[in-house]
């Protein structure tokens, strides 16, 4: 298993998301993260942007203990509430480095 793979296995478990929500947190099309997560590695300009955003998501998993999206966040919800979640994450990554 690839880093790649194991950071979206440890999403998946850990955090209760599935792969599509994953796709919408890498801006990435659902089938290549399908590859991704089955073991194929990420192209070579591709893996860098994939396991850094993938250790993101999976820092904000460990420090939120337990499901990312509550239950209460119905599945049309989802990618919007993935999307507010990355779109804050790189907010204050962006606040960091200024």
């Amino acid at each position: 298993m690839t880093d790649v793979a194991t950071l979206i296995a440890n999403a998946v478990s850990r955090g209760g998301l599935n792969l599509s929500d994953i796709a919408r947190w890498l801006e990435t099309p659902l089938p290549t993260v399908r590859e991704w997560a089955d073991g194929t590695t990420p192209r070579k300009y591709k893996i860098e942007y994939a396991l850094n955003r993938l250790r993101k998501l999976n820092e904000l998993v460990d420090a939120h203990n337990g499901p990312l999206i509550p239950a209460s966040v119905k599945q049309p919800d989802r990618a919007l509430h993935i999307e507010k979640l990355r779109d804050e994450q790189y907010r204050v990554l962006q606040k960091d480095i200024a």
